[in-house]
């Protein structure tokens, strides 16, 4: 299918769209197309627009199929990021497996070697690692290189690596002797440093299975194999934070005669002060993020968009549904922690780990395209010639 990509040379209506993103006139809009045909369009902007493109999607079953039309026309695989799933109160332990699906995803945006993505709104506007934190927190190893193994299997566990005798899956590492295996989250196969004291003889790609040598690499850049990974200097400053947090709201319970939640959040945020202490992870880290990153009270958290280079084009698929969950997002998500925090089970920060509001996602835009086969009034106000920002369009209230 991908020679089919040729076949939009000849449709006036697609070389409108490509004349229109290279005079910078953004939004846009293509109406009328079904799914797979936005999926042809998507696949040739790409082809003849040289940058990164990221597909947003309403939902998950939409952006499978989308991924697999992609994949189809462009002969590459391309992902889909879809959303993690919390429960109401946030005390499931994080899907190990979606946060290595999501640094590996970080680790080839890092590295400019994901030209499509398919996400889903959710997925996009959730909170991620920036990718300054990202870059501090990689371990790099070379041939020839130094390195203290005890350092550096400190720095591994720091970075979310669990030490195991073999290692068998993403996020482990194993020490044996001079032997060093990392099973990094972006990769398919672990990655084996071989030592010579203090010294860097080989790095190999490794079989699982076997410890066969599958490939000899000059060096590899260990990524972090989790989200939320704070120095130790910046973990004491967070802890501190926390701590002086936690003592106002408990005193503003007990003040206004609120004892059960002053003893329901104290014990639990104890708890997980005590776990971050000791293991630098705990169930729900994610609503102490603020502290753990250093942020301001009410600043916009990292995304996924932060990774994406300044000349990458957005294409929201089915945007008469994309772009009201785009600005429902954040409502719904404060909605629910103010619950949370009103009743106890989470400090005020916890409000701060959130998606994107509407205006920080289009803030971070360059140029957009939407898709839709029947386009809402905010697309077609917005895709106007003249217009240089996005215009706030109110959605009419539903009768009866």
């Amino acid at each position: 299918m991908k020679e089919l990509l040729h076949i939009l040379d000849q449709v006036p209506e697609f070389q409108q769209l490509l004349d229109a993103l290279d005079a910078g006139r953004s939004p846009a809009a293509v109406s009328g197309l079904s799914p797979v045909h936005r999926a042809h369009f998507a696949a040739g902007i790409r082809r003849h627009w040289d940058c990164p493109v990221v597909m947003v999607c309403a939902d998950e079953e939409e952006g499978r199929r989308l991924a697999a039309d992609l994949t189809a026309f462009t002969g590459e695989e391309v992902t889909l990021l879809a959303a993690r799933e919390f429960l109401f109160h946030d005390s499931a332990v994080a899907s190990r497996q979606w946060e290595h699906r999501r640094l590996a995803l970080m680790e080839k945006l890092a590295a400019g070697r994901l030209p499509f993505l398919v996400a889903t709104v959710e997925g996009l506007l959730q909170r991620t690692l920036p990718p300054e934190a990202l870059e501090r927190a990689c371990t790099v190893l070379a041939v020839g290189q130094t390195a203290d193994l005890e350092e550096l299997t400190a720095h591994l566990t720091e970075a979310g690596y669990v030490r195991c005798e073999q290692v068998e899956g993403p996020g482990q590492f194993a020490l044996r002797g001079g032997i060093l295996d990392v099973y990094s989250p972006a990769m398919e196969a672990p990655v084996r440093a071989e030592f010579f004291g203090d010294e860097v003889e080989r790095v190999s790609l490794i079989d699982s299975t076997s410890g066969r040598v599958r490939e000899r690499l000059g060096s590899y850049t260990f990524f972090p194999a989790k989200q939320y990974v704070a120095a130790p200097e910046k973990r004491a400053a967070a802890l501190k934070a926390i701590r002086a947090e936690l003592e106002d709201r408990v005193g503003w319970f007990e003040k206004h005669g609120r004892l059960l939640e002053a003893q329901r959040l104290k014990l639990r945020t104890d708890y997980d002060l005590e776990l971050i202490e000791e293991l630098g992870f705990c169930k729900g880290i994610e609503n102490y993020s603020r502290h753990l990153s250093g942020r301001l009270p009410g600043s916009s958290p990292s995304t996924l968009l932060d990774f994406f280079p300044k000349d990458s084009l957005t294409l929201i698929d089915e945007s008469h549904v994309a772009v009201p969950q785009l600005g429902g997002m954040y409502e719904g998500d404060r909605s629910r922690k103010n619950i949370l925090v009103e009743h106890g089970f989470r400090l005020p920060s916890a409000l701060d780990n959130r998606p994107l509001k509407f205006h920080e996602f289009m803030e971070r835009q360059n140029q957009i395209v939407y898709a839709s086969a029947t386009p809402g009034p905010f697309e077609l106000v917005n895709c106007r010639a003249d217009n240089k920002t996005y215009i706030p369009v109110r959605r009419a209230a539903r009768s009866g």
